[in-house]
């Protein structure tokens, strides 16, 4: 008997791999070599699926019938990562393996379900013209390997696209040019084909339609009125990977990753209330996981469970605070604790770890500013709210997207970096953070604040729940005075940490008159170390 599968009731982490396991396999390329690659971090891990990308803007991790591979019409690959990737498939496939039934495979052998990713656009192309089309003059910088390229399919049918990208006047504009339109037929039943492709070439446990790889499918002004055109297509979709699963005998659950809200969503050209009540998706997966501190996930979950389909919110790594009061690895698994948290209480079922592959000790040095190499520990923590409370963690006022150009339309807006100006009428800008759990009397609690150009002689007023603030600003000038940074750490009292929104306010009453009449708040922390925590940083 084959590997029997989980039920969609039953993920509650799922771990999403970029597709690029074959950068991280040994040399010369072997099947062998690409499942330890996929698994060596998963084994063992408290991880229910693997949810492997199948697809890139350049074409197909594997030999597709429908869609390139990977490689096809390159003439000159910009570095040995590229190359790497590119010639580890190339060559995999010449000796008659199929690098996409190896990784089901190898999930399949430790026990993971196995979900192929598809992404529905992605444009990591957008590059090519701005920096990948161009040759390296030496000296190189490193970075990581720019293997996302301009398809040779969208070089021969760019009337298939949703615009010229040359003449674009704004940077979301040119993003959006080189995605393309699905108002097209052409464009439709080509990815059709490729989900019928994969449902019957691969024993897969789930279908993820990917439509935050990237937030486009319809030009931006007719996005709205086409949803009931994409509702059509997805119903087309969804019978297409029934029919596969009652060839093969058993399930094949169609997830979908989508924006953060429904208004999200509807402005994309994606109706998802009539999704649910229609049943074409099995389990939703939502957001890009960028602000997992104000996003309303109960508003997507809460729609969905009423038509018994369970939730999964996405989220990924981010980046730390430069010269925090905390070790920055310690801080991402503290944060990571504390957006659970929140996620659960917000009634969804699980999570899904988005590029977190970059945090696996493959990455243990960096790679393109990325990786800590914390490894999978941290999955335990994070299956079991109940847990979470007993732990410390990290609350933090949500910050913007870092590729804001390109998520702007379908994600939740962070508060941060926010302008403080002078304020003589005694006014300043309020920020929300919700701490959903009651915080025990017993626990410390401790509120950091990163300013960026807070110097001598300036008066700023701090204030919590209304309640006015006794701080004092940390300036160690002879590390961070070219930085312009000024920290700010003050403890606070359990009881004044609300069950819900807790408000901050700043409001800078005194600045040199030399200096212009602004500083920024760059980092707000919630630091929560219950008194009886488990001895865990």
């Amino acid at each position: 008997m084959g590997y029997v599968g989980r039920q969609v009731d039953q993920y509650v982490l799922l771990f999403h791999d970029e597709g690029e396991a074959p950068l991280r396999q040994e040399w010369p390329p072997t099947p062998a070599g690409l499942k330890a690659a996929v698994t060596r971090d998963l084994q063992g891990a408290a991880v229910d699926a693997l949810s492997y990308g199948i697809n890139a803007a350049c074409g197909a991790y594997h030999r597709s019938r429908v869609i390139e591979p990977m490689g096809t019409g390159v003439r000159l690959l910009k570095d040995t990562g590229t190359w790497t990737l590119v010639e580890g498939l190339r060559r995999l496939d010449e000796q008659g393996h199929d690098p996409t039934a190896l990784v089901v495979e190898a999930a399949h052998e430790v026990g993971l379900d196995a979900v192929l990713r598809v992404r529905m656009n992605d444009l990591h192309d957008i590059f090519h013209h701005a920096e990948y089309g161009r040759p390296d003059h030496p000296p190189k910088r490193p970075r990581e390997p720019a293997w996302y390229y301009l398809s040779q399919y969208k070089q021969d049918h760019p009337e298939l696209l949703l615009g010229d990208p040359a003449p674009a006047p704004t940077h979301r504009a040119q993003v959006e040019a080189y995605a393309f339109n699905y108002a097209l037929a052409p464009v439709r039943e080509r990815m059709r084909a490729f989900v019928e492709e994969t449902v019957h070439t691969y024993d897969l446990d789930a279908l993820l339609l990917d439509f935050m790889r990237w937030p486009y499918l319809f030009r931006y002004e007719e996005a709205y009125a086409q949803r009931h055109l994409f509702t059509a297509y997805l119903q087309q979709l969804r019978e297409v990977v029934r029919q596969a699963a009652t060839h093969r005998g058993r399930p094949i659950h169609l997830l979908a990753r989508v924006p953060d809200t429904l208004e999200a969503a509807a402005r994309m050209g994606l109706d998802l209330p009539a999704w649910f009540s229609r049943g074409l998706i099995d389990l939703v997966v939502i957001g890009a996981g960028y602000n997992s501190f104000d996003l309303p996930w109960d508003q997507i979950a809460g729609a969905a469970r009423q038509h018994g389909i369970p939730a999964l919110a996405t989220v990924r790594s981010s980046g730390e605070p430069t010269h925090c009061d905390l070790d920055p690895v310690v801080l991402y698994q503290r944060k990571l604790r504390a957006a659970t948290l929140r996620a659960y209480h917000h009634g969804v079922q699980g999570l899904e770890l988005f590029n977190y592959f970059y945090h696996l000790p493959f990455y243990r040095h960096g790679v393109g500013g990325h990786g800590t190499g914390t490894g999978l520990g941290f999955a335990a923590d994070v299956r079991q709210p109940a847990q979470l409370e007993r732990l410390p963690r990290t609350y933090e006022f949500s910050r913007q997207c870092a590729v804001e150009f390109i998520y702007g339309h379908a994600t939740f807006p962070g508060q941060l970096p926010c302008t403080v100006g002078r304020g003589d009428d005694g006014l300043g800008p309020v920020l929300v953070l919700e701490v959903p759990e009651a915080i025990p009397a017993d626990a410390g609690v401790t509120l950091w604040l990163q300013l960026i150009d807070l110097g001598h002689e300036h008066q700023l007023e701090v204030t919590w729940n209304g309640r006015l603030l006794d701080v004092e600003v940390e300036r160690d000038w002879q590390r961070r005075g070219s930085l312009n940074l000024g920290d700010l750490s003050v403890r606070l009292d359990p009881g004044q940490v609300q069950r819900g929104e807790n408000r901050l306010g700043l409001c800078l009453r005194q600045r040199p008159a030399a200096l212009d009449g602004f500083i920024t708040l760059q980092f707000a922390l919630l630091h929560i170390d219950p008194a009886n925590a488990e001895a865990r940083p």
